[in-house]
């Protein structure tokens, strides 16, 4: 009788707890429908009333972290943090705090303690993309831009299809003033992230870019500026040699030949002749940007790829024109295929 009443008695405990874990992840998924709605005081109400039930639920408290950031409570949230690091084992959890905690250091204006935190979680975490990029971010903000390109290069290595990764490369190429690598990262982002402001301004820059050194002067002159910096062979991602054949190729674009070209057309065409510049000079090439990128860009090409990949990016626009559109339409089966290639590529492991 004794075991018998002592095995109901477990029965029942179970069964409370297994009710309890179930309302905890209600509350949880709950809290974070309301923060993708913006309502974050909702979305903690919901985490604290997880926590009450739960106080050791470690993906409560994480999101809970994140809600204090978002609201601006950066202290609560850097308490909240430390105690997360300091009592749970969940490997995702950890990783996920070393971010908020180096993000709300940022937020506070607290630059090189952010770096301190995102670095600590680093060791830590060597393989965690979030870090190094949030490190990025944080070393751009103070203008340490050499530094910051090294953690978007570990960021992007170790996680291709992240979009911000490839973005601040763009940035920090065009601040460097190299045309070509600046090109490859936005092409590179323009796959992954296909609506928004950010889609857009990258479309524009890319598009700009073809033909940016290259101008029309008296007489129908055609003047080219090539930066002499970019002439020093030795130096890592020296795309000189693509630049101007580029040039050379938007220059053709001005020509009495290509009067009545489309500016989709002179992308395309840009474009294809950047790929194919690539190609020729890939072999025994310096720097991320030449081993990292340029194998894709050059597989696209020979594999048929190219032409796909300038109209699903023109397709962005808000104002695509209508044979941009048509093309789209009309040639699913070569976007399908494009978007199937790209997915099973296998980027350089770190």
């Amino acid at each position: 009788m004794r075991n018998r009443i002592s095995g109901v008695i477990l029965f029942c405990l179970f069964s409370i707890y297994g009710h309890s874990q179930s309302t905890v992840e209600s509350l949880f998924n709950e809290g974070l429908d309301l923060s993708d709605k913006g309502d974050f005081q909702g979305a903690k109400k919901k985490y604290e009333e997880g926590l009450k039930l739960n106080p050791g639920h470690a993906a409560t408290k994480v999101e809970m972290s994140r809600t204090h950031l978002y609201m601006k409570e950066y202290d609560l949230c850097i308490s909240l943090c430390k105690d997360i690091l300091k009592t749970t084992g969940d490997t995702v959890a950890k990783r996920k705090t070393f971010v908020t905690w180096g993000t709300t250091l940022d937020s506070k204006d607290l630059p090189e303690e952010a770096i301190k935190i995102y670095k600590k979680g680093i060791k830590e975490f060597s393989t965690y993309y979030l870090l190094p990029y949030n490190l990025g971010v944080t070393l751009l903000r103070i203008n340490d831009v050499d530094k910051a390109l090294e953690q978007f290069e570990r960021s992007a290595s170790l996680n291709p299809d992240h979009p911000g990764s490839h973005f601040h490369l763009a940035l920090i190429m065009e601040k460097k003033k190299n045309r070509i690598a600046s090109m490859l990262a936005l092409s590179r982002f323009l796959i992954l992230e296909q609506q928004g402001a950010r889609t857009l301004a990258a479309l524009k820059a890319l598009e700009a870019k073809i033909g940016s050194n290259v101008s029309k002067g008296e007489k129908n002159q055609i003047n080219i500026i090539l930066d002499p910096s970019g002439l020093d062979d030795k130096k890592e991602n020296n795309f000189s040699a693509v630049d101007l054949f580029l040039s050379l190729s938007a220059a053709a674009s001005m020509g009495e030949d290509s009067i009545n070209k489309s500016p989709d057309e002179k992308f395309i065409r840009g474009m294809n002749a950047l790929f194919t510049s690539l190609s020729e000079q890939e072999k025994n090439k310096e720097g991320f940007f030449w081993q990292y990128y340029t194998p894709f860009f050059v597989a696209m090409l020979k594999n048929g790829h190219a032409e796909a990949f300038c109209y699903v990016l023109l397709s962005y626009n808000g104002e695509a024109s209508q044979q941009v559109i048509a093309w789209v339409k009309d040639n699913k089966k070569k976007t399908d295929s494009f978007f199937d290639w790209e997915y099973n590529y296998k980027w350089p492991k770190q």
